[in-house]
């Protein structure tokens, strides 16, 4: 689910701040990465974005890992952020369509 969350930011923002970090083998690249995922904070991941983003990233952060996420919550912070931001929420289609 963070992952996710990851993904939308980086097709707004175009980039994500551990993006191409230097190493002189993989191994380090890989350290790096890992390092700068830990420092970067939510307030500066989300910065610039509306705070439905945060709170998103927030609630997928303090998921265990066996627990199911809660779906409808999530949808509706983006339900949220669309309609505080004066977009048509509407265009957003959540339902699976089976054939």
């Amino acid at each position: 689910m963070e992952s996710i969350g990851h993904v939308i930011i980086y097709f707004l923002r175009g980039s994500l701040p551990w993006q191409n970090l230097p190493g002189k083998n993989i191994a380090e690249k890989y350290k790096n990465i890992k390092k700068k995922k830990i420092e970067t904070t939510l307030s500066a991941l989300c910065k610039g974005f509306p705070v439905e983003f945060k709170e998103y990233m927030e609630y997928c952060r303090g998921l265990r890992f066996e627990e199911d996420p809660d779906y409808k919550y999530c949808i509706s912070l983006f339900d949220k952020c669309m309609k505080n931001n004066g977009m048509d929420s509407s265009v957003l289609d959540f339902t699976w369509k089976t054939n």
